[in-house]
């Protein structure tokens, strides 16, 4: 078990979380972990859970807490059982966890082992030498062991825990070991000569904590071997003031000393650990833990060949045709068209020539043989040469081969192949053995090839004849200029088609281009093959990974592989393996070998450029590199040549494939990728630096960067995530702002200058995108945390503050079913209890919050009630119309029973007219789509449909997914009972393209729910749901009332009787939201089962609301409540009753045009005679 008090408490075993319940267990388990396996004495445990106030209930309460911490601690502990975790003893509470399990006691001892390691470096700044000091590897371990343990901190130690003088020791002695922790790191990161990241950090530290003298001397030291050796005296000079007006004292030796030899220009100041590149490894100064060099993989090809460069592996996807021959194809229609051209001119007695071109993987080898396997469909002669990168390979290597595949075929062109063959090889010889000495022997022995190939094509044969040379880019000169020879020097009406295939990148020089002049001379046709589209990636993929595939996931690989077959076929390999996400093995061999000949900066230069991101431009790289800008382009024209990268515009690059910038970005540490990141962060910083084009982007991309640079650069990483977000918002993409800003809220918990108005004031924020989002777990998660922030603070206004954000915006109730959280209801209790009487906006806040909170709590019904307009009236004391539309729109979830129609239809005005003197069209939405749920409940069709086309029309404008999957399900459920069944199908098509972008109460139930809609009135249709329907309720529950009216529907009498008991549903005196629709469905089931008992109990809920429509929540009416008072009293026995109640029913239905309903209704009745 490991225990985490750096921050909110938590427990896990084996990496799985506890849930340790509500803040004061938690603050239990924060106690006991300050002295792990030593006992804490009861009283001294109460002292520090209640603050120094504990109340007079203190040790039965902590009992209380400590019995249902056991619980969660050990699950399977015996009842009356000791406690292994936490145990009771004669001198108090222990927690058996050993201290290196709990990661404040763990930090401290890593950081001082850290510390001692790198304590020898400390001469850097004092003019000393390195003498002492630990190896370049064992300082690169250490920082990236410093790195992970600062990372563990996610907010103020023992945050449960309130105030009091031994918890605050306990944080200043932390926070002191972890300022200890920041100035090793910053020590061995200048050992390393990495000063600009040990900058990214001083320049906000020593603003920070200005009365730390060795952070000023890092400071210093930083900036002078970074070239600024007068902002180093500068530094100096600023600590020497501070120190002076502060305390009336001097700077130390370290700050001293640099200023010295700063001045001396002694050459001290440079010293660092010098770079050493271990034999036969591409990464240099890597430590054994910060994984695996980029080098040739075991068991590669030691000839180098690239596995992209043939596609021959995928699986068949589709069935095409090349002349005649049945071909394996995946959208490559167009280019098998071709080939079959080039192939048809051949039959027809003429010379053709083709090119294929394209990057490693796109199909070219693939399309080649598919075009060798339709020639020899023909009954063509077919003779193939590939070229090897091996530079082993003989001159002349794919003619040999050429040369032995014509004189392996028929008879007439064996005898010519093989004469010329052999004459050439000994004319070759002969003349290669006088001549090559004078420089003339290869192009010479390049033309009696070339000679010898034109003769055996040129003779006569009885077929036609297919030459393929493949891989043109590995090509030596003499096989380029032999076949530049060839192509152009054969007759036009020779019965020859000749396909040769090249990398497109890096673009033909030499020999090579010659070639590419002889075949467009020749007219020959060059197919440029890209990537394939998102079709025929997703149909690829899917062959592989199955029909089953999610079309996101398909989409992410296809993007992942710009539509490159063989990445894609691996991608889908290796998500059928599990993986969905990784790079595939082959995919980083491939980029490995490109990498391992390329010189060691060329591969540093490109590991930044990864780190800035699948396109990067040349000035941010060059800067982040340290770099200057000729030099980081003469690196990104090797990495081009290499195929790793492409040009993109005037100095604008980008990684061939997301999957080879994911590769070269893997081969950094986390540490390491994480300064890189901050480097490129400060870059993006520089006023005037042309980095991007797009302020926009710009605002992102630095945020994105600072956010990865590790703990050490929180305090930049925060504020730069919010600013992100904020612009976000501004763009209402909704989601990408509450990511951002719950970056922001993380960064912050780790930042040094945390401050807990600013953690707030974040909060508050993250809550507001994730409503406007339709998030509301994320607005849960921020509230609360804001509400127990505003209370730890004292403070009871921002409690009401943090409580408002709960319900803003919120169409549903915020919290799931039965849900009641303890320690927000503590806290708003509190809050009312120290509200100033005249702040009436205050006021109106926690009451109506309360309210709310109270909504699912037994028996709270005449609290809520009072509650809510005590909070009406503060709300309208405020006299402000913003407070008092929030207050109506919290009071109408807070009264959504029934019972209070009349009630809710009364706040809904009020808010609306509220509202009306403001820009919050937003809330406006919600009130619209309140409004027509009203109606809908009353059978009011003529105030209902304009309602909610008010709301829809806002929900579009503002991209309210909340409203629009409200509207979206009404529309849907209208539809179902009016029998449209085109319309259920466009409806149902758009619920289920929303209803992944929002997360709100009752989530998991609205697949399920959705299609059971959907196929509620076609008996056929229902019935193949409802297995999965029942699945659902087993597994997640929350639906049994809805399989019991599906399988009155599509089941058996004995079915519904057998769900009814499986599944009953509480009879309760308390009405909710859901209880005119629970026994409605419930009505139904009993009148199939025949279940008296039920029935009544139905009657008794529903008579009350006969006139209306029953509505499940705020998206799914049933029908007209007379409908199912109607069935109830059929199985109670009252068939007048019924007939009556039926009539009232069909007369509701008829208004609303509810034809399908109409039905059902119809035939329950003739089959029961009412």
């Amino acid at each position: 078990m490991h225990i985490q008090v750096l921050g909110q408490v938590r427990a896990t075993v084996e990496g799985a979380p506890l849930d340790l319940g509500a803040r004061k267990p938690r603050s239990i388990v924060a106690a006991l972990a300050m002295t792990p396996g030593r006992p804490v004495a009861a009283d001294t445990l109460a002292d520090l859970v209640w603050g120094g106030s504990p109340p007079r209930a203190a040790h039965g309460a902590l009992h209380a807490y400590l019995s249902g911490l056991r619980k969660a601690l050990e699950p399977d502990r015996a009842a009356w059982g000791a406690g292994a975790v936490i145990e009771t003893t004669d001198h108090g509470y222990v927690l058996r966890v050993d201290a290196h399990h709990v990661d404040a006691h763990a930090f401290a001892d890593e950081t001082r082992a850290c510390d001692r390691l790198l304590a020898p470096l400390g001469s850097q700044l004092t003019g000393g030498t390195t003498a002492g000091w630990p190896n370049r590897g064992d300082v690169l371990a250490t920082v990236d062991r410093l790195d992970a343990a600062l990372a563990a901190w996610h907010g103020e130690p023992y945050a449960d825990l309130p105030d009091h003088p031994t918890v605050t020791a306990e944080r200043a002695a932390l926070a002191q070991v972890r300022a200890t922790a920041e100035e090793a790191r910053l020590l061995g990161l200048l050992a390393l000569g990495e000063p600009a990241g040990v900058l990214a950090v001083t320049e906000p530290a020593t603003a920070r904590q200005d009365l730390r003298e060795r952070l000023w001397a890092l400071h210093a030291l930083a900036l002078a071997r970074s070239g600024r050796q007068a902002d180093a005296l500068d530094a100096v000079r600023r600590v020497r003031t501070l120190l002076a007006d502060e305390l009336g004292l001097d700077p130390g030796a370290e700050v001293r000393a640099v200023e010295t030899a700063v001045l001396r220009q002694d050459e001290t100041l440079h010293l660092v650990l010098p770079r050493a590149r271990p034999a036969g490894a591409v990464a240099p100064d890597r430590p054994a833990d910060e994984g695996p060099p980029v080098e040739q993989a075991p068991g590669a090809d030691p000839t180098g060949a690239d596995p992209t460069g043939d596609a021959r592996g995928t699986a068949p996807v589709a069935v095409g045709a090349v002349g005649g021959a049945t071909v394996v194809s995946v959208g490559r229609q167009v280019e098998l068209v071709e080939v079959g051209r080039l192939l048809a001119q051949a039959a027809a007695g003429r010379l053709s020539v083709a090119q294929l071109v394209g990057e490693p993987g796109i199909g070219k080898s693939w399309l080649a043989s598919a075009a060798i396997a339709a020639a020899r469909g023909r009954g063509m002669t077919v003779a193939v040469g590939r070229c090897a990168g091996d530079d082993g390979a003989p001159p002349l290597w794919p003619w040999r081969s050429v040369l032995a595949g014509l004189a392996a075929a028929g008879p007439t062109v064996s005898g010519a192949a093989t004469d010329t063959a052999t004459d050439t090889e000994d004319r070759a010889a002969a003349f290669g053995a006088g001549h090559e000495a004078a420089g003339a022997g290869a192009a010479q022995r390049a033309f009696l090839v070339a000679e010898s190939v034109r003769t055996a094509l040129s003779r006569g044969t009885d077929r036609p004849t297919l030459v393929v040379l493949e891989d043109l880019h590995w090509a030596d000169d003499a096989s380029l200029r032999a076949l530049a020879h060839v192509v152009g020097s054969l007759d036009e009406d020779l019965p020859l088609a000749i396909l040769l295939t090249r990398r497109a990148h890096p673009e033909p020089t030499g020999a090579l281009a010659t070639v590419s002049e002889a075949v467009a001379r020749r007219h020959g046709v060059r197919l440029d093959l890209d990537g394939l589209d998102p079709t025929a990636s997703a149909e690829l993929v899917r062959a592989i990974a199955g029909d089953d595939l999610p079309t996101a996931l398909a989409t992410s690989w296809h993007e992942r592989a710009a539509g490159n077959p063989y990445f894609l076929v691996e991608l889908a390999r290796l998500g059928r393996q599990g993986d969905e996400d990784g790079v595939p093995a082959s995919v980083r061999d491939v980029v490995a070998r490109r990498m391992a000949d390329l010189p060691e900066r060329v591969i540093e230069t490109l590991r930044t450029a990864a780190v800035v991101g699948r396109t990067f431009r040349l000035p941010t790289v060059a800067a982040a590199a340290d770099l200057d800008a000729d030099l980081a382009a003469d690196d990104l024209e090797a990495a081009l040549l290499a195929g790793l990268v492409r040009e993109t515009g005037a100095e604008e690059y980008a990684f061939a494939h997301a999957l080879t910038r994911e590769t070269v970005y893997g081969s950094l540490s986390a540490t390491r990728a994480a300064r890189r990141h901050a480097q490129v962060a400060r870059v993006l910083e520089q006023p005037g630096a042309v980095v991007l084009d797009d302020p926009d982007r710009l605002v992102a991309e630095r945020a994105r960067h600072w956010l990865a640079a590790g703990a050490s650069h929180a305090d930049r990483a925060w504020r730069a995530a919010r600013e992100a977000a904020d612009q976000a918002r501004r763009l209402t993409s909704y989601r990408e702002a509450m990511e951002l800003r719950r970056a922001a809220v993380t960064a912050l918990a780790r930042a040094t200058d945390a401050d807990d108005h600013a953690r707030f004031d974040l909060l508050l924020e993250l809550a507001t995108d994730a409503a406007h989002a339709a998030l509301w777990p994320e607005v849960e998660a921020a509230a609360f945390e804001a509400i127990s922030l505003g209370r730890s603070l004292g403070d009871p206004e921002r409690v009401g503050v943090a409580a408002a954000a709960m319900t803003t915006y919120c169409v549903w109730t915020p919290h799931e079913v039965d849900q009641v959280f303890e320690d927000a209801v503590e806290d708003l209790r509190w809050a009312l209890a120290h509200v100033a009487d005249a702040d009436h906006v205050t006021r109106s806040r926690l009451q109506l919050a309360l309210a709310m909170e109270l909504y699912y709590a037994p028996h709270s019904r005449a609290e809520r009630h009072a509650l809510v307009e005590a909070g009406m009236a503060s709300a309208h004391a405020s006299g402000r119309p913003d407070v008092v539309a929030w207050a109506a729109s919290t009071a109408w979830l807070a009264s959504w029973t029934p019972a209070q129609l009349a009630e809710r239809e009364r706040w809904t005005a009020i808010g609306l007219e509220a509202l009306a003197g403001t820009s919050d069209r937003a809330s406006e939405a919600v009130f619209w789509v309140r409004r027509a749920l009203e109606a809908l409940e009353r059978g009011d069709r003529d105030t209902f449909e304009p309602a909610l086309e008010q709301a829809e029309t806002r929900s579009r404008a503002l991209r309210l997914h909340y409203v629009t999957l409200t509207a979206l399900w009404i529309r849907l459920s209208l539809a179902a009972l009016r029998g449209q069944t085109d319309l259920v199908a466009g409806h149902l098509a758009e619920l289920t393209e929303i209803a992944p972008l929002v997360a709100i109460p009752m989530q998991e139930a609205q697949a399920p729910a959705a299609a059971t809609t959907a196929a509620l009135f076609d008996p056929e249709q229902l019935a193949g749901v409802l297995p999965m329907l029942h699945d659902a309720q087993r597994q997640t529950g929350g639906m049994a009332v809805l399989v019991h009216l599906a399988t009155a529907r599509a089941g058996t009498p004995e079915d519904v009787r057998s769900w009814l008991a499986d599944y009953p549903i509480p009879w309760e005196d308390d009405e909710y939201w859901s209880t005119l629709s629970d026994w409605s469905m419930e009505a139904e089931a009993a009148a199939v089962a025949g279940d008296v008992a039920v029935a009544r109990h139905a009657l008794e809920v529903l008579e009350p609301y006969a006139g209306g429509m029953t509505v499940a929540g705020a998206v799914l009416p049933l029908g007209p409540v007379d409908g199912f008072v109607a069935l109830a009293r059929h199985t109670v026995g009252d068939r007048a009753g019924a007939a009556r109640a039926a009539d009232a029913a069909e007369r509701m239905a008829q208004t609303w045009g509810l034809s399908a309903y109409l039905t059902v209704l119809r035939g329950y009745r003739e089959r029961w005679g009412f």
